[in-house]
């Protein structure tokens, strides 16, 4: 029985637009064996784009939010001037997925400085165990002298190094170890996610981001996207900003249904649609963030 990729959970990265599209390339890690096995459990597996980018990322399917559906697209409509096409209606569909989904599991995503603190704990290791190996050939390579034939007795570092040399044939002490693709690897990271944290991030940059993945995808449709020029007067708004301010509302309501429906402790539940109605914004903070993030 062939097993499909449908059946395996797959890595989304949070905070940025980039999205697994058919026709790019995949691998399953699976910790417990061969994932085409019929008999490997696949309940830790999960699908990795590659190459793989060092990012917070979070497992599809933990939180689910439901399409958008034909009273949505109903209420949308009106402020196009065309029908809606199925390519719009995809991507408003993962944009609002990733955005509930990063929102709601904002406390179990791992931060950049969670990231650096394990990458120099990484470096940190490869260092204590290089000591630990000179440390070691040391203790027991009999090359490695003292002056203890000069005082009249061996000392207990000679006699344990001759006892070694008499027990073990010397091609089988190996004390050799190259850690230098880990630490290079681990390096070249650690100076990245540094530079990430130095430069540190817009606040809201989640929020920014969903407005953007609209407004791109809209572009991409060929309809024009337009800052209103008074946000207190919304019934003059141009349709565009109508149209991203009804996909937000659809989106918090949505994204409550979809948390309160998921595993997350009901603390982190309501910590998640807290976070989910913050988002709620006026016109005027929307239209705010449309022209600081360079969206219309």
């Amino acid at each position: 029985m062939k097993r499909t990729t449908s059946e395996i959970q797959l890595i989304n990265p949070a905070m940025t637009e980039w999205t697994v599209k058919p026709g790019d390339k995949v691998s399953v890690f699976s910790p417990e064996g061969d994932p085409r096995d019929p008999s490997t459990n696949l309940s830790q597996a999960y699908i990795v784009p590659e190459p793989f980018v060092l990012q917070p990322l979070y497992l599809s399917g933990f939180i689910q939010t439901d399409p958008l559906s034909k009273i949505d697209i109903d209420r949308l409509q009106p402020y196009l001037t065309t029908d809606i096409s199925e390519s719009l209606i995809l991507e408003i569909n993962r944009a609002i997925d990733d955005f509930v989904c990063t929102v709601g599991l904002q406390s179990r995503l791992a931060t950049w400085k969670q990231i650096e603190t394990q990458l120099q704990l990484v470096l940190d290791t490869c260092d204590s165990v290089l000591f630990g190996i000179q440390t070691l050939a040391r203790l027991t390579d009999p090359k490695v002298l003292d002056n203890s034939v000069s005082q009249g007795a061996l000392s207990a570092d000679r006699l344990v190094k001759h006892m070694l040399t008499d027990q073990i044939a010397s091609k089988e002490i190996i004390l050799q170890i190259d850690l230098s693709p880990i630490r290079l690897s681990c390096i070249r990271a650690l100076a990245d996610v540094k530079s990430k944290i130095k430069r540190g991030r817009k606040p809201e940059s989640v929020f920014r981001l969903f407005l953007g993945r609209l407004a791109n995808a809209m572009k991409e449709e060929g309809f024009e996207v337009k800052v209103p020029w008074n946000e207190s007067v919304p019934d003059k708004a141009h349709p565009s900003f109508l149209f991203v301010n009804n996909v937000l509302s659809i989106c918090i309501e949505k994204g409550k249904a979809a948390i309160n429906g998921s595993d997350l402790k009901e603390t982190e539940k309501s910590e998640a649609i807290r976070a989910l109605s913050h988002h709620r914004k006026s016109f005027r903070a929307i239209g705010h963030y449309f022209r600081d993030g360079s969206l219309g």
